[in-house]
Order: structure tokens, then C-alpha cells, then sequence
């Protein structure tokens, strides 16, 4: 059994509510690699001290994190730290989690912060070795930002997600495995379905270029690379009967899909009988709002950027 470091969790958590008394900040910008890594730009360089290769321990991560909170504090506001990594494999990020409500489903808002050296992450300053990553200095916070939905009155940290799916199949040398765990190659693979099925024209990018809707803990997620709370706000009014309609296709259990459930969806979709079973509809209404919302997804490029091999990921609604 790991033994957390209290007060490391203590040290990140007063942080984040210190948040609560600022006002507002200037954003980071998102950017997108070649490699189909997210990050912001922090407005000035931070150091990351040498992680060990086994684990970020939280009495380390409290050395930096409060600094690398304050300069991401418009994202941060209002999550907590997750003391129990979801996914746990990622051994070397920071997990913070913010509870949205929905109606037949709850919802979380999840940001993975990447503090493992890898290729792009910034000037190294020492070499590393087998036991610890280099230490460097570095501008970019490598991230995910999803929306996830989990099942209601669950505890927040706990990610308890909606499941589509319970495990995945991959075939290797003419045999089939069953695992439960999904690698990112397969996740995106089932993200650009998840997005194919909603409908292209409601997305300005490609699904193989970056995917909006995307597969994580089992479910369908959304990816939020500005969760500003204005923005968060818009993201869950979309997601929320975009979420309920992909429960209605796949005819999952353990949620709550009455006829009286479908009609607080009223205004955004119909369930509709038809001689295959109820389909669900959307209304014209809605679908001009998706696609605002997902229209407001761009990636740009100047000449700088491209010199890079990186492109700024927008959320512009104006």
C-alpha cells in the first residue's frame, strides 16, 4: 500500500483554494504538437526538480505545483487534487478534479498535469539517470482537460464513469485479447467513431487531426483546452444531451433512460419509435448550437508555429 505524502496533499490543496480569492487572470494559450500532445504556455519558465523514474511523489510535487497552479489559476479554480491517480498508470502528473451536475448523469472535470521529461518538454538541466528523469526548465504544461460523466451522487475523485464500454479487443499474431485498459492509439480510434456518428459537419477539425469527443475511463469524454468557467459553462449545456443521446444508441445499463428522463431532453432531442427500436432525433434547435459549440474548436499556425511543428488550439466563440 502506498503511503501518501500528507503533507505534500495538504501544501497542493491550500493552493488551489487560494484560487478562490483571486480575481480574474490571464489565460495561457493551447497548443497541439505533431505528436497530438496538448499543452499551455505559461507566461513565464517554471523548474521541474529531478522526478524519480517509479513516481512524482506529492511531498515533491508540492515544491512546484503551487506555482504551476497560480500561473494556470483561471483553469484551476474550484478542482481539488485527486489523491488517487485516475488512470494510475500516470505515475508522474497531477490529477485535479471539479464536480459538475447534470441531470440523469453527473459530470467531472478532470485535469491531467504531465511533469515526466520527454522530447518538447523544455531545456534540461540536469542529465537524469536510472533512477530519476532529468531535471528542467520549461514554459509548456503538458495536460488533458476532459469533461467526463459519471454516475450520479458518485464521489467526484472516484471517477465511477458512465462505462460505453467495459473492455477492449486487440488482435496480435492471429489471436484475440481482452484487456481492460484502452492505450491511446485505441482511444482515438474510438473517439474519431464517437465523432464520425455524431455527424462532421458539426466539427470545423478533422477527428483525425484532433478528437473533441474523446474515449477515456470507458466512456465518452470531452476535451476542454480552455476551461475557463464561462467555457465550461457552454461545454456542459452541449455534452450533457450529447452524452444521454450516445447512452441512448448504445442502450447501456445502470442509467436512468425512463420516458420521463427523455423528456427533460425534450428541447434537445426526441426518442423516436421506430420498427429497428427508439432511435433518438435531435432537434434543429440543438443542432445549431453544436455546431457554435464544436465550430468554436479551431487549430491556427503562423510561421513561428510552424517552425515548431505546433498549432494553437482555440475555443473562439466570437
Amino acid at each position: 500500500m502506498k503511503i501518501m505524502n500528507k503533507n505534500g496533499i495538504t501544501g497542493i490543496n491550500s493552493a488551489l483554494a487560494g484560487l478562490e480569492t483571486r480575481g480574474k487572470e490571464l489565460c495561457p494559450d493551447s497548443f497541439y504538437t505533431a505528436s497530438q500532445r496538448e499543452f499551455w504556455k505559461l507566461d513565464s519558465p517554471i523548474m521541474v526538480p529531478e522526478i524519480p523514474v517509479k513516481s512524482l511523489d506529492f511531498g515533491l510535487a508540492s515544491e512546484f505545483a503551487p506555482e504551476v497552479i497560480e500561473k494556470l489559476a483561471c483553469f484551476l479554480k474550484g478542482h481539488e487534487l485527486m489523491r488517487e491517480r485516475r488512470p494510475a498508470s500516470e505515475e508522474h502528473s497531477l490529477h485535479f478534479a471539479k464536480a459538475l451536475v447534470g441531470y440523469a448523469a453527473d459530470y467531472v472535470h478532470v485535469v491531467r498535469l504531465d511533469f515526466r521529461f520527454s522530447s518538447g518538454s523544455g531545456e534540461m538541466l540536469t542529465r537524469g539517470t536510472t533512477d530519476y528523469y532529468p531535471a528542467y526548465k520549461t514554459d509548456r504544461i503538458f495536460y488533458k482537460s476532459r469533461i467526463v460523466p459519471v454516475r450520479k451522487g458518485s464521489v467526484p475523485s472516484l471517477i465511477d464513469s458512465v462505462r460505453l464500454h467495459e473492455s477492449d479487443s486487440v488482435e496480435s499474431d492471429g489471436r484475440l485479447f481482452t484487456s481492460a485498459v484502452f492505450d491511446e492509439r485505441e482511444s482515438r480510434r474510438r473517439s474519431m467513431e464517437y465523432m464520425e456518428q455524431l455527424g462532421r459537419p458539426f466539427f470545423g477539425i478533422s477527428p483525425r487531426v484532433y478528437q473533441i469527443l474523446f474515449h477515456d475511463y470507458f466512456t465518452l469524454c470531452l476535451n476542454l483546452p480552455c476551461p475557463i468557467k464561462s467555457n465550461v459553462e457552454k461545454a456542459l449545456r452541449i455534452f450533457d444531451p450529447v452524452f444521454i443521446y450516445f447512452c441512448y444508441l448504445s442502450g447501456i445499463d445502470g442509467l436512468d433512460l425512463s420516458p420521463e428522463v427523455g423528456e427533460k431532453y425534450r428541447e434537445y432531442f426526441s426518442v423516436e419509435v421506430q420498427p429497428g427500436g427508439s432511435v433518438p432525433v435531435f432537434s434543429d434547435v440543438f443542432m445549431e448550437e453544436m455546431r457554435t459549440f464544436f465550430g468554436a474548436y479551431r487549430l491556427v499556425v503562423d510561421d513561428e508555429m510552424a517552425l515548431e511543428d505546433i498549432k494553437k488550439l482555440e475555443m473562439n466563440f466570437d
